[in-house]
C-alpha cells in the first residue's frame, strides 16, 4: 500500500522550485548585464531567491521533525537563511534606487549582522529561555506537523529591531525617490516590500508567542517580494527598450534632416534627366522621319533615372521606418550603393569627395539591412565633420568592401 501524499511537502516543494527558478533567471540576467548597478541588483535578487528557497526548505524539515534536536537544527539554519535574505533585500534597495540614506543602510546591515551572529552562535539559548519540547498538531486536512513549545527570550527583540530598521530604510528610500520623480517603480517596490514584510513580521511574533499555529513557510512572503521585484525589473527593461527605440528614431530623423539638402540635390539630377530625355523623345517623334532607336534610348534613360529616384526615396523611407529591424540576406555592395545615393548630395554640399571601392563579387550577409545602412550613414556623416578643417583636395572619403578569410 502506497504512503499518503504529504501536501505540506508538495506546497513547500512548489515554493522552493519557484525560488530556484527565479534565482536561475536572475543569474542569467546578471551574466548578460553590463551596468554595474544592475549587476548588483540582479546579484541581490539571486541571493534573495536562493535564501528564500533555503528558508522554505528548512521550514519544511522543521515542521516534519519528530525530535527536538532536528527541529532546533532546522530552525537555526532557517534563521541564517532569513537574515541573508533580508541583507540581500537591503542591497537590492541600495542599488535599485538612485537616492538612498547610506548611514541608515549601514546601520541596518550592522544590526542584522550582530543579531545573527549572537543568535546563531549561541543558539538555542540566545533564542529561547526554556524549551519544553515539540507539540504535534494537525493541518485542516489532517496531516500531522510539529511546533516547538518554548519561551522566547527578550534578547530576540534585537532581530525585531533589525526588521523595523529594514522597514524604515525601505520606506524612506522609496519616499525619497518617489518625491524626486521616480513615482511608479518607487511605489511598487516600496509598497510590496513593506507589505510582505509586515505580513511576515506579524506572523513570526504571534507564532513565537504561541498565539498562531500555522504551516505557512516564512519564506513565502519573501517569495512574493521577489516576484514583485522581478516584475518591476522586467517592466523597467521594457520601458528602457521602448525609450531607446524612441531616441533612436529621433536621432535618425535628425540625421535625415542633415542629409535632406543632399537628397534634394540627388533627386534633382534624375528628375532633370527625366525631363530632358522626355523632351528629347518628343522632339524625335515630331520629326518627319522619327528615329525610333533614339526615342527608345531616351525612354530607357527615363526609366533608369526614374528607378534611381525611386531607390533614393525608398532608401530614406526604410531608414526612417519605425518597424523593428529584421535580419535578412542582402548584398552589402548594393546597400553601400543605396547609402551613397542618399548621402552624395550632402558630400557635394560640404565640398567632400565620396569614392566607392567595392568588391567585384557580390557580398551577401545576414543582418538587418536598415541597421547596416544606419551605421554607414553615421560613419559617413562623422567623416564629413572630421574632414571639415582640411583643405578641399584632402576631403576624400572612401567606402570599401572586401571578402577576408571567408
Amino acid at each position: 500500500m502506497s504512503e499518503a501524499i504529504s501536501y505540506l511537502a508538495l506546497f513547500h516543494g512548489a515554493a522552493i522550485g519557484a525560488c530556484l527558478l527565479l534565482a536561475v533567471t536572475h543569474m542569467i540576467l546578471l551574466a548578460r548585464t553590463q551596468s554595474t548597478r544592475r549587476r548588483w541588483v540582479n546579484l541581490a535578487i539571486t541571493v534573495m531567491a536562493v535564501a528564500a528557497g533555503a528558508a522554505v526548505y528548512f521550514e519544511l524539515v522543521k515542521v516534519l521533525s519528530t525530535d527536538i534536536e532536528g527541529y532546533l537544527a532546522a530552525l537555526r539554519r532557517e534563521i541564517g537563511a532569513t537574515v541573508i535574505l533580508l541583507i540581500g533585500l537591503l542591497v537590492f534597495t541600495r542599488f535599485y534606487f538612485v537616492h538612498s540614506l547610506n548611514w541608515l543602510f549601514l546601520l541596518t546591515i550592522t544590526v542584522w549582522t550582530a543579531s545573527t551572529f549572537y543568535q546563531v552562535v549561541w543558539f538555542p539559548e540566545s533564542f529561547y529561555s526554556e524549551v519544553v519540547g515539540l507539540v504535534s498538531l494537525e493541518t485542516s486536512w489532517g496531516e500531522a506537523y510539529s511546533k516547538i513549545d518554548a519561551t522566547v527570550r527578550s534578547s530576540k527583540l534585537m532581530s525585531d529591531i533589525g526588521s523595523l530598521l529594514t522597514l524604515v530604510y525601505v520606506s524612506s528610500t522609496s519616499v525619497m525617490n518617489y518625491r524626486r520623480g521616480n513615482k511608479k517603480s518607487s511605489a511598487i517596490v516600496g509598497s510590496s516590500i513593506v507589505g510582505f514584510m509586515v505580513v511576515a513580521g506579524i506572523m513570526v511574533p504571534l507564532d513565537d508567542a504561541g498565539l498562531l499555529r500555522n504551516t505557512m513557510p516564512i519564506g513565502l512572503p519573501f517569495l512574493g517580494i521577489i516576484l514583485t521585484l522581478t516584475y518591476q525589473l522586467i517592466d523597467d527593461q521594457v520601458r528602457t527598450t521602448r525609450l531607446r527605440l524612441e531616441v533612436d528614431q529621433l536621432r535618425r530623423s535628425s540625421l535625415a534632416g542633415e542629409i535632406a539638402a543632399g537628397l534634394m540635390h540627388e533627386l534633382r539630377q534624375p528628375l532633370t534627366s527625366i525631363l530632358s530625355n522626355s523632351q528629347a523623345a518628343t522632339r524625335f517623334l515630331d520629326a518627319d522621319d522619327p528615329d525610333l532607336d533614339e526615342v527608345r534610348e531616351a525612354l530607357e534613360d527615363v526609366i533608369a533615372e526614374d528607378k534611381r529616384a525611386a531607390e533614393i526615396i525608398s532608401g530614406l523611407r526604410t531608414f526612417l521606418s519605425q518597424e523593428h529591424p529584421e535580419s535578412s540576406s542582402f548584398d552589402l555592395n548594393q546597400t553601400v550603393k543605396n547609402v551613397a545615393s542618399m548621402i552624395l548630395g550632402e558630400f557635394h554640399t560640404k565640398g567632400t569627395q565620396l569614392e566607392l571601392d567595392l568588391s567585384a563579387t557580390p557580398l551577401r550577409i545576414l543582418a538587418s539591412e536598415v541597421q547596416v545602412e544606419q551605421v554607414q550613414i553615421n560613419l559617413a556623416m562623422n567623416s564629413i565633420r572630421a574632414l571639415s578643417d582640411k583643405a578641399p583636395s584632402e576631403r576624400v572619403v572612401t567606402i570599401a568592401t572586401a571578402l577576408l578569410d571567408g
